[in-house]
């Protein structure tokens, strides 16, 4: 009896370590790789195939660029591990907008949907191709195209879906909203730059270290008399300036704006010729901005045109307003679960 019981207990034993060893095996799969949660949000979930597809773009980049072992480079494979979790709360931001598209109804019915992203599809192939033509390119198919760059036709068609989605979404959040002439004025009156009649040019030094508080000693040095441009090739850790005093060169704003970091520029162009700013905090460190010189061209005048023009940016904002306070609030009230270990 007792060699039975032994035998009868090695073979429950030998059972129970056969099914946790399939339950692995299932799970390692490449299809139970795919299907697996990289997120829950509520009742939805996120899967490491969505998420793959959604990431296929900036791998196809990171493939043209540094070959089929891109993740070998770490600094590559850093950053897109950041990546990827920035995607993966883009996906519940969406996942939380259709969920709420839903609940009020807001999503067009079958016909409806399919009609719209037919149509934005058309436009972005035609787009494309009036492109290639005229870029000389044309020998490049669409589907080649989209292929080349990570993307499928379903893929493509279920982001114009999201978007119709969001859009019906921030519309309803903002269906009461109105702009009225004093916000139009006061916005032409705080932002000049934008409405010059032909681009102000500037000429900005700037000295760059890590901490405020190093800033705000060389901003003190500065107040009692000290020579800039010394300061700048003395602390400045922006090596590509400092050896000129700072001195970024001349630009027109137009320029600036897409050489220059936005929190930067905004504070630069506040100041007169030759003021000396406050410390300024961007992602680059702490800044000490100094305008050596800069052109007042006269604005447009605020007429119907351009009123319209701005009445239609201070939409938009507060509606991007709007939209990213309800994410906020329905982060707050939802069950999420992430799982960045099947990322």
């Amino acid at each position: 009896m007792k060699s039975i019981k032994k035998i009868a207990l090695a073979a429950v034993m030998v059972v129970t370590v056969a099914s946790v060893s399939g339950c692995n095996l299932i799970v390692k799969t490449p299809q139970g790789i795919a299907n697996s949660p990289v997120a829950k949000v509520n009742d939805d979930t996120i899967t490491k195939a969505q998420l793959d597809a959604r990431m296929a773009p900036e791998i196809a980049q990171l493939k043209s660029q540094y070959g089929n072992d891109y993740a070998s480079n770490s600094q590559v494979a850093t950053q897109l591990k950041t990546d990827k979790a920035s995607m993966v709360t883009q996906m519940e931001n969406e996942l939380l907008t259709t969920q709420y598209a839903k609940s009020k109804n807001l999503i067009p019915s079958d016909t409806e949907l399919n009609k719209e992203i037919t149509t934005q599809y058309n436009s972005y192939e035609s787009s494309y191709q009036t492109q290639a033509s005229s870029s000389g390119s044309a020998a490049t198919s669409w589907s080649d195209y989209l292929k080349q760059n990570g993307y499928t036709v379903d893929m493509l068609k279920d982001q114009i879906k999201t978007n119709i989605i969001t859009n019906k979404v921030v519309d309803y959040l903002t269906k009461n909203t109105k702009i009225t002439d004093k916000q139009i004025q006061d916005y032409y009156n705080q932002n000049p730059e934008n409405y010059t009649t032909t681009p102000n040019t500037f000429d900005f030094a700037h000295i760059l270290v890590k901490t405020q508080a190093e800033a705000e000693q060389i901003k003190a040095e500065l107040d009692k008399g000290a020579d800039f441009a010394t300061e700048a090739k003395k602390d400045s850790t922006d090596t590509g300036s400092s050896a000129n005093g700072g001195d970024l060169g001349s630009m027109s704003y137009t320029d600036a704006q897409s050489q220059l970091d936005p929190t930067f520029l905004a504070a630069a162009v506040k100041l007169k010729q030759g003021e000396i700013s406050n410390p300024v905090q961007t992602q680059f460190g702490w800044h000490i901005i100094k305008c050596i010189s800069r052109t007042n061209n006269p604005l447009k005048p605020l007429d119907a045109t351009l009123k319209k023009s701005i009445s239609d940016t201070l939409l938009q904002n507060a509606k991007q307003t709007a939209y990213n306070n309800s994410v906020k609030s329905w982060k707050n009230a939802a069950k999420i679960k992430e799982y960045p270990q099947n990322e």
